[in-house]
């Protein structure tokens, strides 16, 4: 079973390395990504200083407390986001805020376990691993991995992932567009090539499930060949192995082991519980206030993200099976993870009933607009002859920049049956459109208008939307948009303009007849 529920956990990592972008540690950091820094912090300190006096591990030492600590801190981002989008509030303004505050969590987390799997070994204490040209303590029992041959092992898988990885994939990409069968040899290629570079840092003692995660995130996301295969793992996993692994650990854990009458046992589980969940709220509370959401709000985030993953679980019994932590405090490790979720439903209804309450007492019409409050804008798009109009739309809407205009650029694009056959699973449930001419068209209207967003967007605050549907429901689509959005003014741009070919009177006489509706 063990080896089962390694691979498993293989797979799972190198998909959410895979759905993830490294690269956004290194720009300026959105209000989620100070939002998640912000609990992290709080939940860091406060459990570092708790965790020396609950004595968690059996041998207790500044390297565990700091472990624990990280571990604590962060989020389950694929359990989050399967449990919101299940409680059906993953498209909320709050659901998408909180997902993506619970990756940029999840993301920095791993990547400081991995820098600490290289230099330290948690088999032997968490000792400091031995320099290459450093002898053997005759006192020691296990050696471990050298700590210069795994570092440089590690860093030359992440370089052949970084200069190989893009060439290898986008000549893949480029032999197998969208709309064509992909060819089965590729597949086979741009499989065995991440098998090669996962095992790269493996060979010199490097933990191959974290490695898997190096090779995903390092990985372009973008194309064809990525997205394929994280929806087929993806799929592998929830129908076969996250049933299985739920199994693995009710079996390893042995909960009749419990301390039931040991005080230090329950002190173990509501310590773990509650000192997350203190830090995610003083965290969400003090960003809350610097960004102006409402306490209630930044409280509901909190409770979000103390969720604890498949990740979390797993390294657990690996600590327990290494002797690090007693069978009893892996147990009350474990139920406390699962008190973190069983909350989650209420949470979610509270948000529902929050956003009915709000949509009853606002009207979402232009006349109801508080003067004080953002406007909210629905600015529909043909194509890129609508930017110019729509520029100035903004220009004379934003009024002095406080409290300015949030602008949902939304493409209306028609369903046809070329188009449904470029259709893929994207995010959060929805579908992306593949065609290259709508993606094509998307991307000149991004270009045009972040352009003037950067230049002249103050009191602007832009996002892009789409309304994919066919011309009998095409209203209908845009209304539920802007329902979902709690938007207070649709823009639609006029059916008629300048022919550009034979089809462009059928394309006209199509929205003609969605602005009627």
């Amino acid at each position: 079973m063990r080896f089962l529920t390694d691979f498993g956990m293989t797979l799972y990592m190198f998909a959410l390395g895979l759905e993830m972008d490294p690269m956004v540690l290194f720009r300026i950091p959105k209000r989620e990504a100070v939002v998640a820094y912000t609990g992290m912090l709080f939940t860091f300190i406060l459990t570092y200083s708790l965790t020396p006096i609950l004595k968690y591990a059996i041998n207790s030492n500044i390297e565990f407390n700091v472990t624990l600590a990280i571990l604590l801190s962060s989020t389950g981002s694929p359990l989050l986001t399967r449990v919101l989008t299940d409680l059906k509030i993953g498209k909320s303004e709050i659901g998408k805020f909180a997902i993506s505050a619970a990756v940029y969590s999840e993301l920095i987390t791993i990547l400081f376990i991995c820098v600490g799997y290289v230099i330290f070994q948690p088999e032997s204490g968490f000792q400091i691993r031995r320099r290459i040209l450093q002898r053997p303590d005759k006192h020691d029992l296990l050696h471990g991995p050298r700590l210069v041959p795994l570092a440089m092992s590690v860093l030359l898988q992440i370089i052949i992932t970084l200069v190989a990885g893009p060439l290898i994939l986008s000549w893949v990409n480029n032999a197998n567009p969208y709309g064509k069968t992909l060819k089965g040899s590729h597949l086979v290629l741009s499989v065995a090539f991440a098998v090669f570079v996962g095992c790269i840092s493996p060979l010199t003692g490097f933990s191959p499930v974290l490695s898997a995660f190096i090779t995903g995130v390092f990985l372009p996301r973008q194309g064809r060949i990525s997205q394929y295969i994280v929806s087929k793992v993806n799929y592998l996993l929830t129908f076969l192995f996250f049933p299985y692994f739920f199994v693995w650990v009710g079996s390893e854990a042995q909960f009749d082991r419990f301390e039931i009458r040991t005080l230090s046992s329950w002190e173990k589980l509501f310590g773990f519980f509650a000192v997350g969940t203190i830090g995610k709220v003083i965290g969400a509370l003090l960003s809350g206030f610097l960004f102006g959401i409402q306490w209630r709000d930044s409280i509901m985030l909190a409770s979000l993200l103390n969720v604890k993953g498949h990740l979390h679980m797993y390294l657990t019994i690996v600590a327990m099976k290494k002797d690090i932590i007693t069978y009893s405090t892996c147990i009350g490790l474990l139920l406390a993870m699962l008190l973190k979720i069983v909350y989650i439903p209420m949470v979610a209804q509270y948000i529902i009933q929050h956003a009915r309450l709000r949509l009853s007492k606002q009207p979402l019409a232009l006349q109801w607009q508080n003067p004080s409050e953002e406007l909210r804008i629905l600015l529909c798009f043909h194509g890129p002859e609508n930017v110019p109009c729509a520029i100035n739309f903004m220009e004379i809407s934003k009024g002095t920049g406080d409290p300015g205009i949030l602008v949902y650029a939304t493409d209306i694009v028609q369903l046809t049956d070329q188009i449904a056959d470029t259709l893929i699973p994207g995010e959060m449930d929805d579908v992306e459109v593949t065609d290259s001419k709508v993606i094509q068209i998307r991307d000149q209207i991004t270009t045009a208008l972040q352009e003037y967003t950067d230049n002249y967007g103050d009191g602007i605050t832009l996002r892009r939307a789409m309304a994919l549907a066919t011309y009998n429901t095409m209203h209908q689509e845009i209304c539920n948009l802007a329902e979902d959005s709690i938007i207070s003014l649709i823009v639609l741009p006029f059916h008629n303009s300048p022919p550009i070919d034979q089809h462009t009177d059928y394309k006209l006489a199509g929205f003609r007849y969605v602005n009627r509706k």
